[in-house]
């Protein structure tokens, strides 16, 4: 991430609820797609169960 390597939390998809939030830098993975959290951004679960990212 911005040239650099950096430590990240790994989340399961499946286990986030609405009201979650996933402080970047992450990696969100699920059974057929990975989503990154870039450092400085946030993702929240809105009661969709969407994830909304956004800078911090």
């Amino acid at each position: 991430m911005d040239g650099a390597a950096r430590a990240a939390v790994i989340h399961d998809r499946s286990k986030l609820r609405a009201g979650d939030i996933v402080n970047g830098p992450a990696v969100i993975t699920e059974m057929d797609s990975t989503t990154l959290v870039h450092n400085g951004h946030i993702a929240s679960v809105d009661d969709f169960g969407n994830l909304l990212i956004t800078p911090e």
